[in-house]
């Protein structure tokens, strides 16, 4: 059976947006085994510069890379 890997940045604080997930699991079950990897949301200051959210959108595109299978 396929694998499909789903990796997303940061976790859903919402009940609506978790049971639609849940939903598409059960779904695409029977055609594929579903995996949902959650890497860590890097913290930006508020008072950031252009700097620091590129530093912070690199910092999770590698740990986003590092769990591609």
């Amino acid at each position: 059976m396929t694998q499909l890997t789903v990796i997303s940045v940061g976790t859903l604080k919402e009940d609506y947006l978790r049971a639609a997930v849940a939903e598409y699991e059960k779904r695409l079950s029977a055609f594929c085994r579903v995996e949902n990897v959650t890497v860590k949301e890097e913290r930006i200051p508020d008072e950031s510069d252009e700097t620091a959210v590129k530093a912070a959108l690199r910092a999770e595109g590698e740990r986003m890379l590092s769990r591609v299978p």
